[in-house]
């Protein structure tokens, strides 16, 4: 399957003629659920963005799944151009947002930041060290991101409470808003409608520097764990207003989503029931334990549970865990035991 072409400069052509076809292996291909043909212009300027989401929830053992998609695309890219194209991975952090929505502890929230980054860094340096990284946190709150942010909320409320409106994306927009509703009221629900105003600027969808500070790549392919699905709808209906408005906050760049097969518990969250007990083992464990006893430990956990939605996530979370413990055999490497000793403690 061609996953992309590379439009050849020889030819002067970058409008689909002479196209040199380039293979990525079916490995990386089923790493995605619905992987997309797409051409990029040689030469072009290329990123590919994936998310640290936070939480009051300790990270999970299978954290890292969610980015070996994202690298080992990013490197197959450059290898099959010979360099010609060089992307960048970008990871970013919606920290201020999500303080401030989701009234997490500030103490906690930057050490489970400073814990991931170090993790990632340390493991794209270790099994990607030719891949560009740069991990972005989103600005502070001021003046000028929440007047940014709340003319972006109303073209999310409008479509919301448009009563002569009811197509599917009038329905997703509702239903984001009622699930903030349902977990926090009246203030829940405006919360969720200023995450959702802030959500496209993560994916460079919008961009202002008062938001995110790192300027999009001309070509950007996002990389999403399937939480991100429902935002779709949000999404496009926001560029689409945006575009009809000739709004400078659009990006005005090319843009690709792809869905990473896995786990529908997002990497970055360890699987919990409604009571918040969590079901799976922690990243720390990895500095301690086995990568296969921790990988056992989430088979017993599956074959262990009778509900049948919370056994299917932790199938694929066992799964998860496993192309971790994969990639990380493959390189003969005790990354978790020495290399990334310095980290800990991650906090319990």
């Amino acid at each position: 399957m061609n996953f992309f072409a590379l439009v050849d400069p020889s030819s002067g052509m970058y409008e689909g003629f002479f196209m040199e076809k380039l293979q990525i292996s079916q490995d990386h291909l089923m790493q995605f659920k619905q992987p997309a043909s797409f051409e990029v212009p040689a030469g072009s300027d290329v990123g590919l963005n994936n998310v640290m989401g936070i939480s009051k929830f300790p990270i999970p053992a299978r954290f890292l799944s969610g980015f070996i998609p994202t690298f080992e695309l990013a490197k197959s890219i450059a290898t099959e151009t010979d360099g010609k194209i060089e992307p960048v991975v970008r990871i970013f952090i919606p920290k201020h947002i999500s303080l401030h929505v989701n009234g997490l502890n500030h103490t906690h929230v930057q050490q489970q930041i400073e814990n991931g980054k170090k993790i990632i860094e340390v493991f794209g340096k270790t099994i990607f060290p030719d891949v560009p990284l740069i991990i972005e946190e989103d600005e502070p709150f001021t003046d000028e991101s929440e007047e940014v942010l709340r003319s972006v909320e109303t073209v999310i409320f409008d479509k919301a409470h448009d009563q002569n409106t009811d197509d599917e994306t009038a329905q997703s927009i509702r239903s984001i808003l009622m699930s903030g509703k349902k977990r926090g009221g009246e203030r829940g629900e405006q919360n969720a409608l200023l995450y959702g105003a802030h959500h496209p600027f993560g994916w460079h969808d919008l961009f202002h520097p008062a938001v995110f500070a790192a300027k999009p790549k001309e070509f950007e392919i996002s990389t999403l764990p399937p939480s991100e699905r429902p935002f779709f709808a949000l999404r496009g209906h926001i560029k689409e207003v945006l575009d009809i408005q000739n709004n400078p906050l659009l990006s005005q760049i090319e843009q690709i989503n792809l869905i990473i097969n896995m786990c529908g518990t997002p990497h970055y969250l360890p699987i919990i029931d409604s009571e918040e007990n969590i079901h799976e083992p922690l990243f720390e464990d990895i500095t301690s334990v086995p990568l296969r006893e921790i990988s056992g430990d989430m088979q017993q956990r599956f074959k262990g549970s009778s509900d049948s939605k919370l056994r299917e996530n932790l199938r694929r979370a066992r799964a998860d865990f496993d192309r971790v413990a994969s990639v990380l055999s493959q390189e003969e490497v005790t990354l978790f035991d020495a290399t990334i000793s310095d980290v800990l403690p991650i906090e319990k």
